[in-house]
């Protein structure tokens, strides 16, 4: 409700990008949640002897609540997904990671897969169908050593790593890198023209970003069937080929393909493991993965051709 909203939630930056998935950033008010849990109360005293400070109870505590509302809360035995604009989408997605973690692990799904690099993967692989199989010099390199990369970059601009793997990411999907405060890439430069324009210099970065449209011209073709349609204030009428909406829908496609054929693989009696996406990652039992990522992998390829890499975790 408008109520918990006020009170238990805090705007830490109200922009937001429906196509990038940018969302608002909020941090808890724990003022609010204290109130709350007063009036509701809710809450244990702290074990005389625990080694754990007031705040870390308080963490641990709620980290426990959540986990056991989720249970209670999300069925994901017989799963069913919502499908919207390619993507399969389950509330259960967006609880909380450390929560969604323990619940999955309660659920006995503790082995995660994250599609390695996925957008810039998926979609320069994508792109060699239309070039022949030429390979982008400066993408190849940044899918090889993104973890060396993004450091490198962070260390220049002062941004947290996330930053500048969320913001490559976005400029595959054709975002704008420019000290405007409609782009996302503005945002996630903390709103600082000074790092927007050092990345706009920077040569490795000018490079790279040039390759990103080569891959794009390459793909040009199908990005023509379905071009974004805008109608300006006087009524005239435009249809955008190479929209970040159109590019974005694109990848989604992609990343679509990859998880119909882990659920296919999943589903296949000789494996038979339940599992729940997420997105561009997946969680299921260890039998899920008994022969080894490995099978899933060569699966993948025979049925969408993509060469896909996979970051196993295995949850607590």
């Amino acid at each position: 409700s408008r109520w918990l909203r006020q009170h238990l939630f805090t705007v830490d930056d109200s922009f937001y990008n429906m196509f990038s998935g940018q969302p608002k950033k909020y941090t808890l008010n724990r003022a609010g949640v204290r109130t709350l849990k007063e009036q509701l109360s809710v809450g244990m005293r702290r074990p005389h002897g625990s080694s754990l400070s007031s705040s870390e109870f308080e963490d641990e505590q709620d980290h426990g609540l959540a986990v056991q509302w989720a249970i209670r809360q999300y069925n994901i035995e017989n799963c069913e997904y919502r499908d919207k604009s390619h993507r399969l989408w389950h509330e259960a997605q967006n609880i909380r990671k450390s929560v969604r973690n323990s619940f999955l692990c309660e659920k006995g799904l503790q082995h995660q897969c994250d599609i390695v690099c996925a957008a810039p993967s998926l979609l320069h692989q994508h792109s060699w169908r239309y070039s022949g199989g030429h390979v982008l010099e400066h993408i190849d390199h940044y899918i090889q050593n993104r973890s060396a990369v993004r450091q490198d970059l962070a260390r220049q601009t002062g941004l947290p790593e996330s930053n500048i793997k969320v913001l490559i990411n976005s400029l595959f999907a054709g975002a704008v890198l420019g000290a405007n405060p409609n782009f996302s890439s503005y945002s996630v430069c903390d709103k600082d023209p000074a790092i927007v324009k050092h990345l706009q210099q920077n040569q490795y970065m000018t490079a790279l970003r040039a390759d990103i449209k080569q891959m794009w011209e390459y793909m040009r073709p199908e990005l023509e069937k379905t071009p974004v349609i805008q109608t300006s204030a006087s009524g005239r009428v435009r249809r955008v080929v190479m929209h970040p909406k159109n590019k974005w829908n694109l990848y989604f496609k992609l990343e679509r393909s990859i998880l119909n054929e882990i659920r296919s693989y999943m589903e296949h009696p000789e494996v038979d493991s339940r599992y729940f996406l997420i997105h561009d990652a997946f969680v299921c039992e260890r039998k899920g993965l008994r022969h080894g990522i490995r099978d899933l992998q060569l699966w993948i390829e025979a049925g969408e051709g993509y060469k896909v890499e996979f970051e196993h975790t295995i949850l607590t």
